[in-house]
């Protein structure tokens, strides 16, 4: 969502960018699996993140693992934007954010019949749609990257 709202999809669009974009709607499940693979190997993967800490850790919980995979290896070139409301004092605060505000946020987002979208706060449920199946922390710049992370001064996303 903080991707999203940066307002880039078009402009990068009529610049000639080859957007690979697995959230289009109505995109058939074969042709969205094609695009979170091409995503690991693209020359800039454009993200962003659930938390980040004081010390800079990037703190994310994933569904299916192509984002989390994309940060740690792949593309060329990553970069991660963060809005201020991501920022929190340590990882313990991250984990706080991620099952308070993101995943419930996200789980509503994607339509999921979940606990934590009838509760607005994680359950560690076992449901088929959960969301929260891949927990990752970066601690450092993965040694293999060209990564960049930016702050912006304002919210963006959830």
């Amino acid at each position: 969502m903080t991707v999203a709202s940066l307002g880039l999809k078009e402009p990068l669009g009529r610049l000639g960018a080859v957007l690979l974009d697995h959230n289009v709607p109505g995109l058939p499940p074969a042709e969205r699996r094609e695009i979170l693979r091409r995503q690991l190997t693209c020359d800039l993967f454009l993200s962003s993140t659930n938390a980040v800490t004081l010390e800079g850790e990037l703190v994310n919980v994933d569904g299916a693992g192509n984002r989390v995979a994309a940060l740690s290896f792949g593309p060329a070139k990553t970069v991660v934007v963060v809005g201020a409301n991501k920022i929190v004092r340590d990882e313990e605060a991250a984990w706080e954010r991620l099952e308070t505000h993101a995943a419930p946020m996200n789980a509503r987002r994607l339509a999921k019949q979940t606990p934590c979208v009838k509760a607005g706060t994680c359950q560690d449920c076992d449901a088929e749609g959960r969301i929260c199946r891949i927990y990752h922390v970066l601690r450092r710049r993965p040694s293999a990257s060209d990564f960049t992370v930016l702050v912006v001064g304002e919210p963006l996303g959830f």
